[in-house]
């Protein structure tokens, strides 16, 4: 784990613990057995890749490397290890542009903390692997063909097979 990582990991806690208590005080899509936790933020090419658990929600999000111009609610395709994904950005104050994959809203399925944060670290672990085990000669033929789509339901049952 880099420092880096550990770092940002650490303002993205540390802000959206801030929102929990203020903006998100009291709304009904709260888990009570949840609280703000950031896994990952390892680099990604010039981004950094991880999930942020929320008691609200549970994301994949990209802290772009490099900026753009962007609007909050503005779709972004990326490439990642197991496929084609679709975020949506998001522009904080304090943090800048977030991009990120919904994987869980509300997060009431999770009965407590590490149950949640298993969840996170499988989805992580799943969106960073290239692909299923198949022989070479299916993995050359992937790449001819271009990067797949990743449905959503796909990647969260840990298939990587393509989107409908």
């Amino acid at each position: 784990m880099s420092e880096e990582a550990a770092h940002i990991r650490v303002r993205l806690e540390r802000r959206y613990d801030e929102i929990a208590s203020t903006r998100m005080q009291g709304v009904p899509v709260m888990n009570p057995a949840l609280r703000v936790a950031a896994l990952g933020f390892e680099p990604l090419g010039a981004d950094r890749l991880g999930v942020l658990l929320t008691p609200w929600f549970m994301n994949l999000v990209i802290l772009p490397g490099a900026a753009g111009e962007w609007a909050t609610g503005d779709k972004l395709t990326r490439d990642l290890p197991a496929g084609r994904v679709e975020f949506i950005v998001t522009l904080d104050e304090e943090l800048g542009p977030l991009v990120m994959c919904s994987l869980f809203s509300p997060v009431f399925e999770f009965a407590d903390q590490e149950a949640a944060l298993d969840a996170g670290r499988a989805a992580l672990a799943e969106v960073l692997k290239a692909g299923k085990d198949e022989d070479v000669e299916n993995e050359a033929e992937e790449k001819d063909a271009g990067p797949r789509n990743v449905s959503r339901r796909a990647f969260l049952r840990g298939g990587a097979e393509d989107a409908a």
